[in-house]
C-alpha cells in the first residue's frame, strides 16, 4: 500500500465514520453516549434495521432519530414507519416528519391524514400546521438583491 493510498483511506473513514449496532443502540438510550448526530448518516443503516425489528421501544426511538438525523436515506426510513400496520411507528412517523423537508414530510404525512386512527391524524395534522408555518416564514422572508 503506498504512501498516497494509506492518506485517502484515512480522509474516506474520517468522512464515513465507521459505528456499531450498539453505538447506535447506546446513543438511543444512554444519556452518557454521543447523541445520535453525531453519529450522522452512517447511523441510517442501523435505525432502519431498529424500526424493523420487535422491540418497539428501541423502533419508535429508531424512527424518531432518522428524522434528526436527516437526509433521503431518512425519509424512506420515515416513509417505512407510516406505513407500518403498528399505530404507534404511524405516530412517530408523523412526529417526525416535522424534521423533513416540506415536500418529504408531504409525502409521509398525506396517507396519515387519511387514517381512522385519531392519534395518528392529531399528529399528522400537526406536522402539517408547522410545515404550514415553516413555508409561509419562507416565503415571506427577504430575497437577497441579485
Amino acid at each position: 500500500m503506498t504512501k498516497k493510498s494509506r492518506t485517502k483511506s484515512r480522509a474516506s473513514s474520517k468522512k464515513h465514520p465507521r459505528i456499531t449496532a450498539a453505538q447506535v443502540i447506546a446513543s438511543l438510550t444512554s444519556p452518557r453516549a454521543p447523541p445520535i448526530t453525531k453519529l450522522g448518516t452512517a447511523a441510517l443503516p442501523y435505525l432502519k434495521k431498529l424500526v424493523e425489528g420487535d422491540n418497539m421501544l428501541l423502533a419508535t426511538k429508531a424512527l424518531y432519530a432518522a428524522g434528526v438525523v436527516g437526509g433521503d436515506d431518512a425519509a424512506e426510513i420515515i416513509r417505512y414507519g407510516a406505513k407500518s400496520r403498528k399505530p404507534l411507528l404511524r405516530v412517530v412517523s408523523a412526529a417526525a416528519a416535522e424534521s423533513l423537508s416540506p415536500e418529504m414530510a408531504e409525502s409521509v404525512l398525506k396517507p396519515l391524514l387519511k387514517s381512522r386512527d385519531a392519534g395518528i391524524k392529531k399528529w399528522a395534522k400537526h406536522t402539517t400546521k408547522s410545515q404550514n408555518a415553516l413555508r409561509s416564514r419562507s416565503a415571506k422572508a427577504p430575497r437577497a438583491a441579485p
